[in-house]
């Protein structure tokens, strides 16, 4: 609502929120989303951290998610089966 009636902004936030929207008003912006499934990368670690027990550090890519990385890391596309 903001965006529409300048007027509902506090008084004390006028001065900022009227810059920024002169700011913003010539940046497109693109909102997407996407489902778990497309970062396998970041899907496996976050379920590899879940299941530890203590703090671990790796200094080299786990070798659970290794394959991940790589097709993450060359573009290659990621298929989910149900």
């Amino acid at each position: 609502m903001a965006f529409k009636s300048r007027s509902i902004v506090p008084w004390n936030l006028r001065n900022s929120w009227l810059i920024y929207i002169t700011i913003t008003s010539s940046t497109q912006f693109i909102i997407s989303h996407n489902f778990r499934e497309v970062n396998q990368c970041v899907d496996r670690l976050a379920n590899l951290g879940l299941q530890m027990d203590i703090y671990h550090r790796w200094d080299s890519i786990p070798p659970t998610i290794l394959n991940a990385f790589i097709r993450n890391r060359l573009s290659l596309p990621e298929y989910r089966f149900c």
